[in-house]
Order: structure tokens, then sequence, then C-alpha cells
């Protein structure tokens, strides 16, 4: 048995999470909801998941970050919007392929897994994308960055060495669950602060790869690959005016 955990942030968007765990059983164990509502409505899943629960919006890249700090061979970050007609069977039993490469199985980050390998070298998504977009256009850049400075790097089978595609059943429920809970967003100050990190535009949606050769190749161009500033929930909500 693969040593895995599947984390799901939620807002306001009960049925959602309901028709998505109602499609898939796993073992509690390997289930963890990140409930960010005021109202705490996860308590009904705790039969068949763990919760952690939060009286604000921690954001997506915060709340994957959770998971991810587990430190499990494989992270599946999972949208509530999504339902497996077939359960998640395949997904689990073909988890080997992410141990090198980012897993998709064809909806975009709304069902992603990521290795510990991978997120050990590129580290952990920019909490400061708050409280949703870009932080996976970050990670994606960081990734093909890290990449980059290995010896026998090759851009021309790039995508081919680090994204591994799943074909499997399974469909979203729609938009964005952050737009269907009605989390106010500021698109345009997350785009500001990701050309303030990279010197340039985000390009590409699944591995930014920067193949443009715009823009920095350290954060702010001076830090480590994985830094990222500290910041409070508050100091963000307060700096994209939300």
């Amino acid at each position: 048995m693969a040593d895995y955990v599947m984390v799901i942030p939620v807002v306001n968007t009960p049925e959602l999470l309901r028709n998505c765990l109602s499609s898939f059983s796993i073992p509690k164990d390997n289930l963890l909801l990140i409930d960010n509502s005021i109202s705490g409505f996860c308590k009904e899943h705790e039969s068949i998941a763990r919760v952690r629960y939060f009286p604000e919006n921690l954001g997506v890249g915060r709340s994957w970050n959770l998971g991810l700090k587990e430190k499990h061979d494989y992270t599946i970050m999972c949208s509530c919007t999504m339902v497996f007609p077939d359960g998640l069977s395949k997904l689990v039993e073909n988890l080997y392929l992410a141990a090198s490469r980012m897993l998709h199985i064809g909806h975009a980050w709304h069902c992603t897994v990521l290795g510990k390998k991978m997120v050990e070298q590129v580290g952990l998504f920019d909490e400061n994308f708050y409280p949703a977009y870009f932080e996976d256009n970050d990670w994606g850049r960081r990734l093909f960055l890290q990449r980059r400075g290995l010896e026998g790097f090759d851009e021309d089978t790039y995508d081919q060495s680090n994204l591994a595609w799943l074909p499997m059943k399974a469909k979203s429920q729609g938009d964005a669950s952050s737009i269907k809970a009605g989390i106010r967003v500021s698109t345009k100050k997350l785009l500001n602060y990701y050309i303030e990190k990279w010197g340039g535009r985000p390009f590409g949606m699944y591995i930014d790869h920067a193949r443009s050769k715009n823009g920095y190749s350290l954060p702010f161009n001076k830090y480590p690959l994985d830094y990222f500033p500290d910041s409070t929930v508050a100091e963000l909500k307060e700096k994209y005016g939300l």
C-alpha cells in the first residue's frame, strides 16, 4: 500500500464536498479535510476523514502545505469540486508515477499528485498567493528552475520528464470552489506579486517553464528557490484589500 494523503481544502461549499466524498472511498487516515469555514461543517465527515478546523480561510497554498508538511511519499491535492465516478483505486494504484514527476488526471491543478522527493527539491507552495491563483504557476516555475540546474538537463524533453498523465474517469462540478463560495480574489494584485517575485508574467498552465527567458532565476532575484515571505492571513488580507 502506497504511503499517501489526499488533502481537500473547503470553505463554504458543503454540497460540493458531499458529492466529492460520496464518489470514492479511501481509509480515514489517508483523507485530510482542511475546513476553512466558520461553521465547521466538516464535522459531518469526521467518521471518514481527518479534519483540521480553522476560523478563517487559510487560502489554497497554505491549505495544500498542511498536507505536504505531513511528508507522505505522495500527496494528492484535490478540489472539492471533483467527482470520481469509478472511485480512486486507479489513481492510488498508479501513485508511483509521481515518484519524480507531477501527476495529473486531466483536470489541471484540481487534482494533482506530488511526490515527497519533488517537494523536498522545489519547496512548499508560496502562501502569499492568497487566497488562490498563481500559486501553481509559481511552483511550476520553481520546478523548471530547479531541474534546469541539474546535469544533463534537456529543455526539449522537459515536459515529458516532469509531467505524467493518468487517464481516468473524473469530472468537475463546475467552477473553482473559491468562486462558488463567493471568496473575494484580487487577481490583478496577485499577478503584480508574481511579477514582483519573478520579474515577468507567468508562462504556461501546468509547468511554468519560463522558456520565454524573461524574468529572474531566483525569487525576487536573490533568494533560494523555496523562499517566500512569512506572512499571516491578516497581513495578506490587508495587502490584497480583502
